[in-house]
This record gives structure tokens, sequence and C-alpha cells, in this order.
């Protein structure tokens, strides 16, 4: 992690993240890239923290594994402290 806590590599390699609503509930959206952070600092109009969303931790999946959802399928890279998402977006695509 850089000085500023984002994640080292270049832009390209960071991912989107975009709120959106699915059937009444509120769905965190990750497009493009390679990498997410594992925590989100939600701000409010005038840049005052409000929230902060944490993910879980999961080992690599099983091969064999039976993924409900694309959520099921990341994987934390401790030693970087991002997720890899390939798993997710193969599940994603596939289904």
């Amino acid at each position: 992690m850089s000085e500023k806590g984002q994640p080292e590599g270049t832009a390209t390699e960071a991912s989107a993240l975009a709120l959106e609503y699915k059937d009444g509930q509120p769905v965190i959206t990750v497009s493009g890239g390679t990498a997410i952070p594992p925590k989100v600092t939600v701000v409010d109009e005038q840049g005052n923290p409000v929230a902060l969303y944490c993910a879980e931790a999961i080992t690599k999946p099983q091969a064999r594994a039976a993924f409900t959802t694309a959520d099921h399928a990341l994987i934390y890279e401790a030693e970087h402290g991002l997720f890899d998402v390939s798993y997710a977006a193969a599940w994603t695509l596939g289904r």
C-alpha cells in the first residue's frame, strides 16, 4: 500500500466500484481492473466519513466448490491487501 492508502500498482489494475440496488437491496458492483480494496470508506457530500465497509477474507476456493453468488468466489490476497476478482468474474460470465 502507498502512503495515501492506495493499492500499489498502476491505475489500470484498480477496479471501479458502483452502488446499485437490486430487488431493493444495495449491492456494490465491481467492474474493470483486477484489484479492489478490502476496505471502502463512504463519505457524505462534504467529504466527511460516514461508514466503513470491510470485506471478509476467504481462502482460495476449492476447484469444485459450488458458488451461489460471485461474492462467494472472491479471493483475498493478504500479501497485497486486495481481492482477486478473477473467479468472481468467471462465475458471472458463466451463469
